[in-house]
């Protein structure tokens, strides 16, 4: 009868290890990749995003004011201030040279880079420990709710 149970049990979990993973995929994405934890969004628009997390991926995340203070209360998150500006500006410039003439009109449509380093915003920036060339960059646009996901992994 116990061995009934602990099957039963251990069934249990993966399945609901498994929906976790299908449900919140980009979440855990980045919580196993970049030891980040983020609260769900209300929606994701993927701008655009390369097959097996491989290139550039931009995705914006729309979230609920009470959510936001989630984000800013994480560690890893900071206020902008003008020395961040230029790092952020450096970044995305570097980012921008290496996407395709689709994705630079995806990400000039979708973007509103000034808008973003204005105001009482917030980032985190994490890159690889063993690469360089591969990091994240969250952008948290607090006026507007929305959260700016742009990684590059190489």
């Amino acid at each position: 009868m116990r061995k009934k149970y602990l099957i039963i049990l251990i069934i249990l979990l993966i399945a609901i290890s498994i929906l976790t993973i299908i449900i919140n995929n980009t979440r855990v994405i980045i919580y196993m990749n970049w030891e980040i934890y983020l609260p769900k969004p209300e929606k994701i628009n993927i701008v655009y995003n390369f097959d097996f997390r491989e290139g550039e991926d931009l995705e914006i995340w729309h979230y609920r004011k009470e959510s936001q203070n989630k984000i800013i209360n994480n560690k890893k998150f900071k206020s902008i201030n003008e020395s961040d500006k230029d790092f952020i500006i450096k970044k995305i410039n570097e980012y921008y040279e290496i996407l395709d003439n689709d994705e630079k009109i995806l990400f000039s449509d979708n973007v509103p880079l000034n808008t973003l380093l204005e105001g009482e915003n917030y980032f985190a920036y994490i890159n690889k420990k063993n690469d360089e060339k591969s990091w994240l960059l969250l952008l948290l646009d607090c006026k507007n709710n929305k959260l700016y996901y742009f990684s590059n992994i190489s």
